[in-house]
């Protein structure tokens, strides 16, 4: 799944269908259901890591 959903990503962002980016990307969405896995509130987790590839580590936490 990871590598249809890496082409499917740089399909839509009109880059090579081999972008490292897209895979990362890829990897990172499909194991956010491991992440949620043992949380407290494991649609929290889904939705922080979905806020975070949507808006980048600097939206989410601020430098202290």
């Amino acid at each position: 799944y990871e590598a249809a959903l890496a082409r499917a990503i740089a399909e839509q962002a009109g880059v090579p269908a081999d972008d490292t980016a897209c895979a990362a990307l890829a990897h990172f969405i499909l194991e956010t259901r491991n992440l949620a896995r043992g949380q407290a509130n494991p649609r929290h987790a889904v939705q922080s890591a979905f806020e975070l590839l949507e808006h980048g580590w600097s939206s989410t936490h601020s430098a202290t």
